[in-house]
């Protein structure tokens, strides 16, 4: 079969599924074999990457504007993964048009979406280890920090508890920072929010824990080591870095993300990450990796010496 008739024949089964008001089970677990294919194909160089965005696009304009398929393809804010996006992913939206609300719950059925929750409950659940281990003020630095909600919830966490707790968040995109400044309005005499690029940000104190869940996975290697020792200048003694990456080895989603969502990250097995970490001058007694509950999101955690 030549690379153009595959096409259409791709074209025709995407088509085939979308076009109905509401497909079944069967018919999107189809889909899901469909996307193994064309992820097959394109790794093959049988389709290119302007034949990937042709298809995403064949869902049709009002499909589009209506889905968390259509949101991640769209990039409202111009990337991949931004903070919106993650925050749907968080609140598990779904449009309120009954047609498209079973593609949403397909999108958020998947193994990528499950994990960047399972990102939130773990930095939920470090915050609670961190804790428990100490009754001074703990002072927590989100770096690529999004829309903030994981960090709203921990420190709604701090309130219930009365657990003294200050933090900053750090990021690129000023639209994020505005909506977390929102977000984070009860709690704004507590929390700083930068608009800044991790590699310009200078902070005034040392913090204890370093948190930063989906922002190295956008670095090649180089920027990773550049990266994590810049973060070893923001850490106390006794204190950790934590950084997410997606796991090379287990995303069953991965396809899905790049076909019908354009979201291409680098991603790392657990030895790759330790690599980096001592390549960042990092030391091997104080780096291990964790994972989420799905293994689709690992945890490079580095101790610092106290």
């Amino acid at each position: 079969m030549t690379s153009e008739a595959l096409k259409f024949e791709i074209r025709d089964n995407v088509l085939s599924i979308v076009g109905k008001d509401t497909p079944e089970e069967k018919e999107l677990k189809a889909f899901d074999l469909l996307v193994r294919d064309i992820g097959k194909a394109y790794r093959a160089e049988l389709l290119s990457k302007e034949d990937l965005k042709e298809l995403a696009r064949s869902f049709g304009d009002d499909f589009l504007n209506n889905t968390m398929q259509g949101f991640g393809l769209l990039k409202p804010y111009g990337y991949a993964g931004d903070f919106m996006m993650i925050d749907k992913i968080y609140t598990q939206w779904e449009s309120g048009i009954p047609k498209y609300k079973i593609w949403d719950e397909y999108f958020h059925n998947h193994a990528a979406p499950k994990a960047v929750r399972n990102r939130k409950k773990y930095f939920k659940k470090v915050f609670s280890n961190l804790a428990s281990q100490t009754n001074d003020e703990l002072h927590i630095l989100n770096v690529a920090s999004g829309p903030a909600r994981d960090l709203l919830e921990i420190m709604e966490m701090a309130h219930v508890k009365d657990i003294p707790v200050f933090a900053t968040c750090v990021d690129i995109d000023d639209n994020a920072i505005q909506y977390a400044s929102k977000l984070l309005k009860p709690y704004e005499q507590k929390v700083s929010l930068v608009h800044k690029n991790m590699f310009f940000f200078s902070p005034e104190y040392k913090y204890d824990l370093v948190w930063s869940a989906g922002l190295f996975d956008y670095f090649n290697d180089r920027m990773f080591r550049i990266g994590l020792s810049k973060m070893k200048k923001w850490v106390s003694p006794g204190g950790t870095i934590i950084v997410g990456n997606f796991n090379k080895e287990n995303n069953p989603s991965r396809d899905y993300m790049e076909i019908f969502g354009e979201w291409f990250l680098y991603h790392r097995t657990k030895d790759e990450l330790i690599k980096l970490a001592l390549d960042a001058g990092f030391e091997r007694e104080n780096i291990c990796v964790s994972s989420e509950e799905e293994n689709v999101n690992l945890f490079l955690h580095i101790k610092m010496p106290a």
